[in-house]
């Protein structure tokens, strides 16, 4: 029987609303998509994921844009909505990367609600990445990495 690990992940956006000084310049909003560990920003991932590539719409200048270092994501002006592709590369070489694509929320969906850097819209998905056994003693920085986050995880959910 194999034993399988999973990485708990945060796909995601917050954007707010930049005012009528900016609109003048054909923005509306800051926004900023990234990938998290489940216990916030903070937690640094390095140690499991090497880059995450984001693919921007294709209007923005350098629409492939790589960040390679904690915390993994970007920062941007636009106004409108479309869909984030999001390549993650991992630390261990033998894991092939991760491609999801993220949905780029701006707009509340009740319009009366006003947003701020303060208070911004915050737009995620939670997902699971299972990683098979790991048979190769190479990966056992990878594989160990992947435990101490899962149980940094359990412990923030208050489960052992």
């Amino acid at each position: 029987m194999e034993n399988k690990i999973y990485l708990p992940l945060v796909f995601g956006n917050h954007s707010w609303g930049i005012g009528k000084d900016a609109e003048s310049q054909g923005y509306t909003h800051f926004w900023k998509v990234y990938v998290r560990s489940p216990i916030g920003h903070q937690y640094d991932l390095s140690p499991i994921i090497k880059k995450v590539q984001f693919d921007l719409h294709e209007t923005f200048s350098n629409p492939r844009r790589v960040v390679d270092a904690h915390p993994f994501g970007l920062e941007e002006v636009g106004w409108g909505e479309f869909e984030v592709g999001i390549k993650i590369f991992f630390t261990d070489p033998n894991q092939k990367p991760l491609t999801v694509v993220h949905p780029l929320k701006l707009h509340p969906d009740d319009e009366n609600q006003l947003t701020s850097r303060q208070n911004p819209l915050v737009h995620e998905f939670y997902d699971d990445v299972i990683f098979p056994s790991f048979p190769d003693e190479s990966q056992n920085d990878f594989k160990s990495a992947l435990l101490q986050h899962l149980q940094d995880v359990n412990k923030s959910k208050g489960m052992k």
